[in-house]
């Protein structure tokens, strides 16, 4: 509807006649553009003038028509059609046929009926806005008029309108099989909305957060005009060439880098892309539009100030710019990417600071290390796998990232960097780039071998040297120094993708799982922590059952025992230019060493009591376990005391499947070893001992105090090798301590059998299954010469 003054306007009228004229399933649409009044309108609704033309006013049949005429009368706004309620007010009718109207919606507030005289229907639309849509009942489509707000949003709280050229809406109606105007948009919309679902739950929810102003179109625009310019580009034989292989116009998406090293030619392709735009109706971003003149040899070509144009607009000439979010210049590419990359990541850890990212009084270690992994880590490290810095730059990311998991974790800033690694179980930041660099290289191997990236790949590799600055050299240096195959081998033989990732991960972790671990070796002060470094796995002294803040802050003195940042009495003295003493200020007896400092100190005492004494069972029983002798057991219950972990049962698979069988008997769980003991297990049937009458405890003390000396465990002769491994062995000794009555007759106890047990590819235990007699040991110890005597 509209009001009552003269307008430009289009008439839609099916004709016969052969003047001006388009088709649309044989019919014909006749433009006139006159300036009209209201009332020639209202006499065109009644179709007065139309006869004269031999003509009606269109009717719009379908969703299809109404594209066609989008597409087809670029530069019109408004288009009149043959509806309108001349003959009974509101009821809206066609008047070819008069069949009723069969809009879904009106514009708001329409119709209206301005001043009681408005009866024709007008369809406004302004690029891919429209007024009126053949819409199903379901469709949620907002609808816009030339005259209503303009803060129209989409629903989902998606963002504003992204106003583009009506040819957007025919290329996309070219490239959707239906050419359905109400099919396109709603997949438009569907396509910029977000879905996620849990790993443990498969029910589909929406993510009703917005996007900025143009992204949520942007992935189809890009599609529509983009890979037809690079096409046309690369066509052209233009640009940059390594050797025979063109290209001319690296791009990302939406952004296009053009190359050459000739300044006509590259004047030339830049014609190129500015006429592509405006034909197909999107503008250049002028302040990006810049050239950077990098010099590949001594030679030099001088260029007049303002050379290039775009539009007949002066680019200008910088010394820096960024391209896909990289800053490229010509000889400091890496230094300023990383420099923008750390600036980038200091301020997303700012503003992860009101989640708890912000040390001890903050979130529990894990839980940090994992939002610093998922939120700051990509932005560290974006496009570094291409640059591959080295030397100082290293050397600075290195710096930036220690720092980072230090504040996080609450460490001292002089802790020792195996440390650093060993509590977080981080990767250094140089395996970090190495890892996404191979992942870049495996995504190559596995492309078309038409692709360029494929052709440049075969190429540099044949032909350089390793001398040479190629990346596909640094990729090659880079698999030799984690033992991995040639990699050129893998462009004729690409791994699947998840075999490659296993592939490198793996290589990579044990390459500096084995580096970081021989390293801690070398520091006194990580003696408590040395050689337990495991990539990607956070030391267990940092984890909590509870998120109770108060656990939390007394992580950091934990670990600052075990990285020997704890400064006690005997540090002062030794350290301050001072004569200090290192006598314990709070007993007055003792040096203020470690051990005096946890169970030594007197005044201590009694808070300690009880925790000490607990502590000490488990250690004991955990030594019996192992059959560990208890030497030193003073500075080994230290170790236990800042951090227990260091006896954990490291080379038992934790998948839960592990189990213990002796004899084809019953399956015993780690659980049971645990709560039975070895000894138990290993005699349950044996007519020598009743185990339903021993404990763990007092099975390991009758032996204990029966092999004073120990019971070791000596393999003799291994059979085969992994996954199934089995050997011989015998477990032997001297008696020289009592058992239960017996005396002991110091003659050498021995006892063989054989083993068979399953490891994982990493080496870990799944079962074991023993096989022994233990009888004839037995029988010595409890003084029977046949075992048949025990039988009732």
């Amino acid at each position: 509807m509209v009001p009552n003054h003269q307008r430009d306007m289009l008439y839609l009228l099916k004709s016969n006649q052969e003047i001006n004229r388009a088709f649309f399933d044989r019919n014909c649409v006749v433009n006139k553009t006159e300036k009209k009044d209201y009332g020639y309108l209202l006499n065109s609704c009644k179709q007065d003038n139309c006869k004269e033309r031999n003509s009606e006013l269109v009717k719009i049949e379908d969703e299809n028509e109404e594209l066609w005429l989008m597409g087809t009368m670029p530069g019109f706004k408004k288009m009149w059609t043959g509806a309108n309620d001349i003959e009974n007010e509101g009821q809206w009718i066609w008047t070819s046929d008069n069949t009723t109207l069969q809009y879904a919606r009106w514009n708001p507030e329409q119709p209206d009926n301005f001043n009681r005289e408005e009866h024709c229907v007008v369809i406004y639309y302004d690029g891919v806005r429209l007024s009126k849509t053949f819409e199903m009942e379901q469709n949620e489509f907002p609808v816009r008029s030339g005259m209503d707000d303009p803060n129209t949003k989409w629903r989902h709280g998606k963002p504003d309108y992204t106003v583009v050229n009506n040819k957007f809406m025919r290329e996309k109606s070219k490239n959707h099989q239906t050419g359905s105007l109400e099919k396109t948009v709603e997949d438009l919309v569907k396509s910029w909305e977000m879905e996620s679902s849990h790993k443990y739950d498969l029910k589909i929810f929406e993510i009703e957060q917005g996007v900025r102003q143009g992204g949520a179109i942007s992935a189809d625009l890009y599609k529509l005009y983009v890979n037809p310019l690079l096409n046309i580009l690369s066509g052209t034989g233009l640009g940059g060439h390594i050797g025979d292989i063109g290209c001319c116009a690296p791009t990302c998406a939406d952004d296009v880098a053009i190359i050459s090293n000739n300044p006509m030619e590259l004047q030339m392709l830049i014609d190129i892309a500015a006429n592509f735009s405006k034909r197909e109706g999107y503008t250049l971003q002028p302040t990006k539009s810049v050239v950077i003149p990098i010099s590949t040899s001594t030679k030099s070509i001088e260029i007049d100030e303002n050379y290039w144009n775009i539009n007949k607009n002066p680019m200008p000439v910088v010394e820096h710019s960024t391209h896909i979010g990289i800053q490229k210049c010509q000889k400091n590419s890496a230094k300023l990417t990383a420099e923008e990359n750390m600036k980038k990541a200091r301020r997303s850890l700012y503003s992860l600071m009101g989640t708890g990212l912000h040390g001890k009084n903050g979130l529990d270690p894990g839980t940090a290390i994992t939002i610093l992994y998922t939120y700051v880590m990509p932005i560290l490290t974006y496009g570094l796998e291409i640059l591959l810095p080295s030397g100082r730059i290293l050397d600075t990311i290195h710096q930036f990232h220690k720092k980072m998991i230090k504040q996080i974790l609450s460490l001292a800033k002089n802790t020792a960097d195996p440390a650093v690694y060993i509590l977080s179980g981080s990767l250094p930041m140089e395996a970090e780039l190495h890892l996404k660099a191979l992942s870049l290289y495996g995504n190559i191997t596995r492309a078309d071998r038409s692709t360029i990236e494929w052709r440049l790949a075969e190429r540099q590799l044949h032909l350089k040297t390793n001398q040479s600055n190629s990346w596909f050299i640094q990729i090659k240096k880079i698999c030799l120094k984690y033992d991995i195959l040639d990699c050129q081998d893998f462009l004729n033989n690409p791994l699947g993708k998840l075999q490659w990732k296993s592939l490198i991960t793996k290589k990579i972790h044990t390459y500096w799982n084995d580096k970081i671990n021989k390293e801690s070796e070398k520091y006194s002060s990580l003696k408590y922590i040395s050689g337990e470094y495991m990539a990607k796995r956070i030391h267990p002294i940092l984890t909590t059952n509870t998120s109770n803040c108060r656990d939390i802050i007394k992580l950091p003195i934990r670990t600052r025992f075990a990285t020997g940042n704890y400064i006690l009495q005997t540090n002062r003295a030794k350290f301050n230019q001072n004569d200090v003493s290192a006598v314990c200020r709070v007993c007055g007896k003792e040096d203020e060493t470690i051990s005096h400092f946890l169970i030594s100190c007197t005044p201590l005492e009694a808070e300690r009591m009880s925790l000490l004494k607990s502590l000490r069972e488990q250690y004991i029983k955990v030594l019996e376990l192992l059959n560990i002798n208890m030497h030193d057991i003073d500075v080994d219950f230290i170790h236990v005391i800042i951090n227990p972990y260091h006896l954990d049962w490291t080379t038992i698979s934790k998948d839960g499947d592990f189990y213990f069988q002796v004899n084809g008997g019953k399956k015993f769980t780690g659980e049971d070893n645990v709560e039975l003991g070895n000894y138990n297990m290993m005699l349950l049937d044996s007519p020598f001992i009743d185990v339903s009458k021993e404990t763990h405890d007092s099975s390991h003390d009758l032996f204990k105090k029966a092999f004073p000396e120990g019971f070791p465990w000596e393999v003799l002769d291994v059979l085969s090798g992994p996954p199934i491994v089995s050997f011989t062995w015998r477990h032997w000794t001297k008696w020289t301590g009592p058992y239960k009555d017996q005396k002991p007759t110091g003659e050498n106890i021995e006892m063989v059998g054989s083993c068979v047990a399953e490891v994982t590819s990493d080496m870990k235990i799944k079962y074991i299954q023993v096989f022994f007699d233990p009888n004839p040991v037995m029988a010595k110890l409890t003084g029977y010469k046949c075992p048949l005597s025990l039988i009732k």
